[in-house]
């Protein structure tokens, strides 16, 4: 996990480095304020399964460059446990559990650079954090655990309008302290697509 960490530290850098022909200082006659939000999704895998996450996120636009905001997600689809993985009580109250499912969901900063925004086609590299839960449930009873997400993204985006922009991309979603039955951290953690949609001032 370090070494993601470090590349991902060494990309915010050089795409710091490539806006420089731009002007100068942060705070510099031409500092810009503005933002953006709107939804987004991730096609990945829990736990060996396909995934399908919807949420969204926004975030203040420093310079037309330079972002951070807030961000969540949650698993759309019904992925199915292996029971024999989770320590679950197979009857509460006289009644056997059934439709057992598998629930995560997570959020935290989203923060990130937009390397030349005034090309029609441009990249971005960003990186979310935050914290998320994982829970087995279902009309009876919900087992939850509370866990760690670190998620780097790099997009390609482009302009359709002046106010609206639109992105594909990759992640690598990060997910430790699963404390969930014999789950391991590797079983929520992933590559995935991802596909983003942004509305507002650029």
């Amino acid at each position: 996990m370090k070494k993601i960490i470090i590349f991902f530290g060494v990309i915010l850098a050089l795409g710091a480095k490539a806006q420089d022909n731009g002007y100068k200082s942060l705070f510099g006659n031409n500092f810009n304020v503005s933002g953006f939000g709107g939804p987004s999704m991730m096609l990945t895998n829990v736990s060996g399964e396909f995934a399908y996450m919807m949420g969204g996120g926004g975030a203040v636009l420093l310079n037309k460059t330079f972002f951070i905001g807030g961000y969540g997600y949650r698993l759309i689809n019904r992925i199915e446990p292996n029971l024999n993985d989770v320590v679950f009580p197979q009857q509460i109250g006289g009644q056997y559990l059934q439709e057992n499912s598998i629930d995560f969901d997570f959020g935290g900063i989203w923060t990130g650079i937009i390397i030349k925004g005034n090309k029609a086609i441009h990249p971005i590299v960003s990186c979310q954090f935050g914290w998320g839960n994982l829970s087995l449930n279902n009309d009876y009873a919900n087992i939850d655990d509370p866990v760690f997400v670190i998620n780097p993204i790099i997009e390609i985006e482009a302009n359709i309008t002046r106010f609206f922009r639109m992105s594909i991309g990759g992640n690598y979603r990060i997910v430790q302290d699963v404390n969930f039955g014999e789950y391991k951290n590797s079983d929520f953690s992933g590559a995935g697509l991802f596909f983003g949609f942004k509305f507002g001032w650029f």
